[in-house]
């Protein structure tokens, strides 16, 4: 059901996965402005300050840094969404960039400053419980919310921009046909472009779900 919505929503199209998830940023927003807003009195600058490990950012930060460029496969479909505009498209990435990086530094230091590190097992800390000891059941209801919206809004962005990806690999594949079948396809465009962005949905999203259920 979760991946059948995505992929109804890719297949309808860029415009139509734009604004939903426009609603799953804001629900994110909010909930994470909630959480900041009710557990911020309870950071300690000592616990900031107390704790630095620098040597586990290597070899551990690579894996994190190669994964944080996962994002870009949806830079084609931004620049076909802005009408192919050069400077349009520099712009949202920058600044798509840049808003997630302030949430994160804003959301390490929160998470870092209510906790004691030296008096806590990392190994076993789980950061809804962490939240929900200073916050109350507010704080871990609007946790959630924001891992919800997290969830929406990271898988809406990767759906649409999948099937472009296999959208796009169906019409090279689709050039080498004979004309008549390229003339018949031209005359039913609107019928042909969902039907390509259906057979592209499956190709997409089809492979992980059956390996989730496979390996759960």
């Amino acid at each position: 059901l979760f991946a059948s919505s995505f992929a109804s929503f890719a297949i309808a199209g860029t415009s139509r996965v734009d604004i939903i998830n426009r609603i799953f940023v804001l629900g994110l927003v909010g909930a994470f402005i909630g959480i900041v807003g009710n557990v911020s009195p309870s950071i300690q600058v000592s616990n900031l300050l107390s704790h630095s490990d620098w040597t586990a950012v290597y070899p551990a930060g690579i894996s994190i840094g190669i994964l944080s460029f996962g994002a870009q496969n949806v830079v084609p479909t931004i620049l076909e969404y802005l009408d192919y505009d050069p400077k349009k498209t520099q712009k949202a990435i920058l600044f798509g960039s840049l808003v997630p990086l302030f949430l994160y530094s804003i959301w390490e230091a929160v998470f870092l400053g209510i906790i004691d590190v030296s008096a806590v097992d990392s190994n076993s800390m789980e950061v809804v419980n962490v939240l929900g000891q200073v916050g109350g059941t507010a704080v871990t209801d609007l946790v959630e919310l924001f891992s919800i919206c997290a969830i929406g809004s990271s898988m809406a962005g990767a759906s649409v921009s999948l099937v472009d990806f296999f959208v796009d690999a169906i019409e090279v594949l689709a050039k080498d046909k004979p004309k008549s079948t390229t003339d018949n396809m031209l005359a039913s465009n609107n019928s042909v472009e969902v039907g390509t962005r259906t057979i592209a949905a499956i190709f997409a999203l089809a492979p992980p779900v059956l390996i989730s259920y496979a390996f759960p």
